[in-house]
């Protein structure tokens, strides 16, 4: 594959007692069918990133900024 288009990085965590890989494979059928976005690669990162506060709520302050560096990257976006 050879053209332009660019490609997203997009890194998700499933929340306590939710299933992981269906939830996934419901989100990129919804990516697809919806809005026509293909998923070229899936992995699994053995490093998680996104920890859950004692409230069971992901831990991010009000501003939607990560509590420190180490949550920093939730998602990200590249070309």
């Amino acid at each position: 594959m050879n053209d332009a288009r660019p490609i997203y990085v997009i890194r998700v965590q499933a929340l306590p007692d939710v299933d992981a890989v269906r939830a996934l494979r419901a989100a990129l059928k919804v990516l697809f069918r919806r809005f026509g976005l293909k998923a070229i690669e899936v992995k699994t990162d053995p490093a998680p990133v996104l920890r859950a506060a004692s409230s069971g709520a992901p831990a991010m302050v009000a501003s939607g900024a990560p509590t420190d560096q180490s949550e920093l990257t939730i998602f990200e976006v590249g070309a």
